[in-house]
Formats: C-alpha cells, structure tokens, sequence
C-alpha cells in the first residue's frame, strides 16, 4: 500500500457526479498483486476483482481508467476519474485533498529488500517510488533517499547498483525476492499507514457512502478476507483483536432485564444485546449495578454500556451519549389498589432518577421515591403510597397477577424512547451499535423481539 506526500496546489473541482453516471474506477496498473495489466492488456489483480464486486454491491456500473501513480490525486480532483483504487494507503496528508472510504485493507509492512543481508541501512542508499510515505519515512529517518517514478525502477536500481535496497510494501516485494535469486528480504520491516481505501472527490459524498456499505458489507460476509487470502495481502479483517464490552444492566426490571433461576441476566435487553454484539463484531460480557449509580459507575468507567430500560432524555444526555432508540416510547401507567384513586393529591410513588419519578414531581403531585421497582409496587401494597407511576410494559404483568391491584386509566407518554447508555468519549462504540440496531430495525428482527417480549410498539 503506497503512501503519497502531496505537493500538488488546490485544484478546482468541476461538473458534480450523478448516480446514474458511469464510475470510473482510477488506478495505477502498476502495483502487483493490488493492480496491474495482464496479458489481455486489461486491469486486473486484487483491486480490480474487489472494485468489480464493490460496483456491484453498491448497484453501479463501472469501468476502469489507469494514471502514473504521480498525477493520480490531481487527475481524480480535476474530474478524469471518479475514484482512487490503486493501493492508496490513508493518510492524514491526503485527506486534506480528497476524501477516503473505510480502509479495505489492513496495515501492509513495508519491507526493505536488498542483494545481501549485510546492508547497513543507516548509511546505505534506499530506493523508493517517489510521492510515497515510504520516500518519506526513508527522509524522515536521515537515511540516503533515492526516488524513481515507478516501483519497477526501484527495484531495477538495487540491481544494477544506484541502491543499496529498496522500501516498499512487503506483499509488493515479496513475489519479487522469491523469484530472483540475487534479492532477498531484510529482517528490518516498517509499520507505516493506517490502510488502504478507496480515494474520491470530497464533494462526492453520496459515492463515498454507496462503495462505505459495499466494503462493509464484504468484511462482514467474510468475502473480503477471501479476497485478502486469495491476492496474499496482509492481515485478514477477523485477526484483529475483538473488542471485549462490558454491558451494564440492572437486572431487577422486567420484562426489560431481570435475573433468571440460574443467576444470569434475562429478559429483553440481554437477548437484543446479546445480538447486537454479534452483528457489531464484539465479545460482551454482562455486569449488573444498581439503578441509582448506573450512570455514576458508566461514567468512572465500571462498565461500557448502559442497556437497561433507560429512555433517552436531554438530562441524561448531558452527562453520557445514547444510541438511536431500540424501543418507541412506551405509556407509563398507574396502579393502585382501587380505581378511585385522586391522582391530583395522592401520594405517587416512582423508583428514584427516573424519568416518572421527574414527571411527578414537575406535575406539582406528591413524590415518594424508592431504589427499585419492586419498593415502588410494596408501598401501594402497604399503603405508604396511593399509586405508583411506572413503565406499561413492567406494571400490566404485575397487575394482571394480583387481583388486589389494578392499573387506571390515565397514562403519562414521557420520553424519546429506550437506548443504550455510553460515554461520550466511546463515539466509535456508540456507531457500532447505532449500525447494528439499524440492521435489526431494517431486517424486522426488532420488531420480533418486541412482540416476543412485549415492551411497546413496533417500528
């Protein structure tokens, strides 16, 4: 994966792309295995076959354009092309210029490749195609540069003795080295760049998006490391470290969570949560806190997120961020012991800091909090409160059986609905699980989950 330093000036950008224009897909053709022109005399290699599943994904027709590496930037801004497909390492210099997509490679190691192993590559002369990052790095280290435009020329230099050795990417070297016998390999390798993606105009942001999903969905089919295994090109997406997140829940409110005759949390958030980890790629654990603290100890870092019937309101997104909502709002009820009951001047009882405990208060009626839900039923039960103000979905099973209660009428719709709870440093954690719910939202499995466990209406 190469990496270029820019020194073009800015270009004007010209006519705007339509979708239903033809893409064309800008490379270099030069760059084996990423890309290069076969017998045929068409593109063909890694890149290619990934650009042409990539178009088809993404529902585009396509066709294929080559450029010198060095005019490859300025020849996509001035309009001669649609898209960068030619190994193009991300950079934070050429991000500046034009605008990425998602990497569809891992970091490649640059390897150094000489005619002998006793190299000192401190005082050696190194060989690099020039308008890289490896030209770069090798400046930037104070070693001895020399540039040729092309990678061929690189390699062509440490044989006939302008170069000591060569800088490039390994799986560029690598074929190279094996099928010549007076190259090999150093041991030295540089860990250079964040990847490889996709380069298109800045102001082309509907494409950037269609060929986003098309690589998102190729990593998550595991096709792209087919790919990736197929060409011989660095790490496969799946040998990442995955993540480990802890979820924080409280166990203690039904149907939305509770602790099951084995021990373990239950109920609707651990089977959507348990799901949504699977389709973000993530190793979960579960972690149950008191409702009272369940934000404090977010916040201090006890747990990563909070997946506990909590509805989304601007208090509690002043201290932490939400996801989009995984329920519709839900009514709260009221349930007493006698239909009668004067809401105007009873005494209401709510589990502490939740948004019901807020709505009575605010109504001007008589507020008695308790740390769990089941404190708020005891104390209409044993008569320190008239009625208890709590979530629909948690009081009609409670009513439905104890023949001594009943839920009234009158009910409260407070709140933007349920979402999960995470810091407002994780904006990366918080997107994974925005995207996994909108999948679920999208392939109706929500909405099974809702109906299963009956916490409010459908999507």
């Amino acid at each position: 994966m190469k990496k270029l330093i820019l020194t073009t000036t800015a270009l004007a950008l010209t006519a705007g792309l339509s979708m239903a224009d033809v893409i064309r897909m800008g490379t270099e053709g030069a760059y084996p295995p990423y890309n290069f022109i076969n017998d045929a005399g068409e593109v063909d290699g890694f890149e290619r076959e990934l650009g042409d599943e990539l178009c088809k994904r993404a529902a585009l027709k396509c066709e294929w354009v080559t450029n010198e590496w060095d005019s490859i930037i300025p020849n996509l801004v001035s309009g001669n092309y649609d898209t960068i497909i030619a190994g193009m390492s991300i950079t934070a210099e050429r991000d500046e210029v034009i605008d990425f997509t998602q990497n569809y490679t891992q970091p490649d190691p640059s390897a150094y490749m000489a005619m002998s192993a006793d190299v000192d590559l401190k005082n050696a002369v190194i060989a690099a195609q020039s308008n890289t990052i490896q030209a770069a790095f090798i400046a930037n280290a104070g070693m001895t540069l020399v540039e040729f435009a092309t990678p061929e020329e690189t390699v062509a230099a440490v044989k006939n003795g302008e170069a000591d050795a060569v800088l490039a990417d390994k799986s560029y070297l690598n074929p190279i080295a094996e099928g010549d016998a007076d190259l090999m390999l150093l041991s030295q390798q540089e860990l250079i760049g964040g990847g490889v993606g996709m380069g298109v105009r800045e102001s082309d942001g509907e494409l950037k998006a269609k060929f986003d999903a098309a690589i998102g969905s190729m990593k998550s089919d595991g096709s792209l490391n087919a790919l990736l295994e197929k060409w011989e090109i660095g790490l496969p997406f799946e040998m990442a470290a995955m993540e480990t997140v802890r979820m924080g829940t409280e166990g203690a409110y039904p149907p939305y969570n509770f602790i099951n005759d084995a021990g373990e949390v239950d109920g609707f958030e651990r089977e959507l949560g348990d799901e949504l980890c699977t389709r973000a790629k993530l190793s979960c654990t579960w972690v149950t806190n008191e409702w009272d603290s369940i934000i404090p100890n977010l916040v201090s870092g006890n747990y990563d997120t909070i997946i506990a019937g909590m509805s989304i309101t601007a208090e509690r997104d002043e201290v932490i961020d939400f996801t989009q909502n995984y329920t519709q709002p839900d009514p709260s009820a009221y349930m007493a012991m006698s239909a009668d009951v004067d809401l105007k001047n009873a005494v209401i009882a709510a589990q502490s800091n939740t948004i019901q405990a807020a709505f009575i208060a605010n109504a001007g009626m008589t507020l008695v909090e308790f740390a769990t839900p089941e404190e708020t039923v005891a104390a209409v039960k044993n008569g320190e409160a008239d009625a208890v103000l709590a979530d629909k979905s948690y009081l009609a099973p409670i009513a439905e059986g104890d023949a001594d209660l009943m839920l009234l009428s009158q009910q409260e719709l407070i709140g933007g609905g349920v979402g999960m709870g995470v810091r407002e440093s994780d904006g990366a954690l918080k997107e994974k699980f925005n995207s996994a719910i909108q999948s679920m939202k999208d392939d109706g499995t929500l909405n099974a989950l809702i109906a299963k466990w009956e916490v409010g209406a459908q999507f």
